[in-house]
């Protein structure tokens, strides 16, 4: 679109016994466009009618959130989980500290991730992330205490995983803190 500077441009060029073609190239237009402004002779700005109407559904409208929905199922048991996980973040050092050595990461076949996160002289933390379907993990948990489980009920979740033995059961994908 051209500014309402151009359009002038042109036409004292064009007054000065220039051709159509060579106004509409110092003032930085095709010649087509040149020729609908000077059968319009009116400025860009003049042209183009201001709409009134919606041409299409606003995509803003469909991103904004709504707040009213954190009250109710899932997306209250989905903040129950961001809340429980940044309050562990802040009751544990493991899950503060920093530099290569506090994180050890580890897959788990295609579809599972054991992280291992530990502060120096510090308890380490543990957890096992599936990444869908059911799966069958071997993990010693001997003394170990799950300290969340994304697939508790309270967070929306399908049932929360369990130990079986030496293997730590998730009925489908989740995620599971041990201390």
């Amino acid at each position: 679109m051209k500014i309402d500077t151009e359009v002038p441009l042109m036409l004292r060029t064009r007054t000065k016994g220039k051709t159509r073609e060579q106004a509409a190239a110092r003032a930085g237009m095709r010649v087509p466009t040149a020729r609908t402004y000077l059968r319009a002779a009116t400025l860009p700005s003049g042209l183009h009618q201001r709409c009134d109407y919606p041409t299409r559904p606003n995509p803003f409208l469909a991103s904004q959130l709504r707040w009213e929905e954190r009250e109710r199922e899932p997306h209250a048991g989905v903040l129950r989980l961001y809340t429980e996980l940044l309050a562990l973040r802040r009751e544990h050092p493991a899950l503060r500290a920093t530099g290569r050595d506090a994180l050890a990461v580890e897959a788990v076949g295609e579809r599972a991730l054991l992280l291992r996160r530990g502060a120096p002289g510090g308890q380490t933390l543990l957890a096992a992330i599936n990444l869908g379907g059911a799966l069958r993990l071997r993990l010693p948990h001997a003394g170990r205490q799950t300290l969340l489980d994304s697939e508790e009920p309270r967070y929306g979740g399908r049932g929360a995983a369990r130990f079986e033995g030496e293997e730590l059961v998730f009925v489908g994908a989740g995620a599971v803190v041990l201390v």
